[in-house]
């Protein structure tokens, strides 16, 4: 007899810095399953389109700092709703950018 998926793991809370890259991850059990992740910035939660596999890629956004995310795990029988993962954003490092023909040009010789 089919069930509806099972799902059995799913990423931990994640701290990140704002504009890299992350990767929240879903393991389930089932035949023919099909995935759906939402995003939940602090107003409800919502579809985040175009990601369809166990595992989705985001990049860090600091005005999302305290987002939350899961999947929707879907067979023919019926869906699960994974635990979600929550993601802390920090600041980025600065960066220094410096112009070495500025400084070379204002070396007293």
């Amino acid at each position: 007899m089919a069930k509806k998926p099972i799902v059995t793991l799913t990423s931990h809370s994640v701290s990140v810095q704002d504009k890299s890259a992350f990767e929240v991850s879903v393991l389930a059990q089932g035949n023919n399953l099909t995935y759906k992740w939402e995003v939940n910035e602090g107003s409800g939660w919502r579809a985040y389109e175009g990601e369809v596999d166990s595992t989705i890629t985001l990049i860090a956004n600091l005005a999302e700092y305290d987002a939350e995310v899961r999947a929707v795990v879907t067979n023919k029988v019926g869906s699960t709703v994974s635990g979600f993962c929550t993601v802390k954003v920090t600041p980025a490092p600065p960066q220094i950018v410096i112009d070495l023909d500025d400084v070379i040009e204002n070396v007293p010789l």
